[in-house]
């Protein structure tokens, strides 16, 4: 299976994509900050980034740029989470998803609320015909 970092900071979305994720017997690596994200991207290899958009510390779209802009790791999928209820929440992610996407985003998923079924599937859909084994990018 893959091995998957998120970079979030609410913890409900984390325990959200734990729930998710790892049944399926993927490995998930978790960082809150784009520090940290920075920090185990440096030290491991990865199939799969989910980065929330509005984590309170740090900047997702530098982190976004670092990683396409690394000959080591561009072509690892990025894919944004956005888990927002309300109108005002879906304005801001529309502004956000278009920004994501010319900074080199691979998939922005959007959510008013969190379905486990959804999500799974767009992970999993997206696991299928994106990534490669970890073993074949070394």
């Amino acid at each position: 299976m893959a091995n998957i970092l998120v970079v979030e900071d609410v913890e409900e979305n984390i325990a959200d994509i734990k729930l998710c994720l790892e049944p399926r017997g993927h490995q998930l690596f978790i960082a809150h900050t784009v520090n940290s994200a920075t920090t185990l991207l440096k030290a491991a290899t990865f199939d799969l980034l989910i980065c929330g958009v509005h984590l309170r510390r740090g900047v997702v779209f530098d982190l976004l740029k670092n990683v396409k802009s690394d000959p080591e790791k561009r072509d690892m999928p990025f894919i944004f989470f956005c888990c927002s209820p309300g109108a005002i929440a879906r304005y801001v992610s529309t502004s956000m998803k278009n920004t994501a996407m010319l900074l080199g985003a691979d998939e922005y998923i959007t959510h008013e609320h969190f379905n486990e079924q959804r999500f799974l599937s767009e992970i999993d859909a997206f696991l299928r015909t994106t990534t490669r084994p970890v073993e074949d990018r070394k």
